[in-house]
């Protein structure tokens, strides 16, 4: 039995598109002490939802990655995301501030500062 322990190091916003009404995101992972970025695209909704989905998709990521084809039932692999405590809470909440940030955007009516805040969101990120 193969044991993947996944640390997730940092989610970073790379950008928004306001056209298509979306994000992409940077995670930058840590697997078994090796370095390893993915980028997914999320649509701003419900923080909850957007943490649970990007943490599934984390794990049938790797474990689609690391499959073993074998009849013994005990030769699969443990996928494992180290603090996933810690990180709910902090993660939940740059979810919420970003999408909060996205409907500041969407409802802005003047035109000052439009550029710099469509080029602020590239670069968000927290840390765990």
């Amino acid at each position: 039995m193969n044991k993947i322990l996944i640390n997730v190091k940092s989610v970073k916003v790379l950008d928004y598109n306001r056209n298509t009404n979306n994000y992409d995101l940077e995670i930058n992972l840590d697997i078994n002490g090796n370095e390893r970025n993915i980028k997914r695209t999320y649509e701003p909704k419900n923080a909850e939802i957007i943490y649970k989905d990007l943490i599934e998709f984390i794990k049938n990521k790797f474990e689609e990655e690391n499959t073993v084809f074998s009849d013994d039932p005990l030769e699969g692999n443990i996928i494992l995301i180290d603090n996933v405590e810690d990180i709910e809470d902090k993660m939940i909440m740059f979810f919420k501030k970003l999408n909060d940030k996205v409907r500041g955007f969407k409802t802005m009516r003047v035109h000052e500062g439009f550029i710099n805040m469509y080029h602020s969101f590239k670069g968000l990120s927290i840390s765990f």
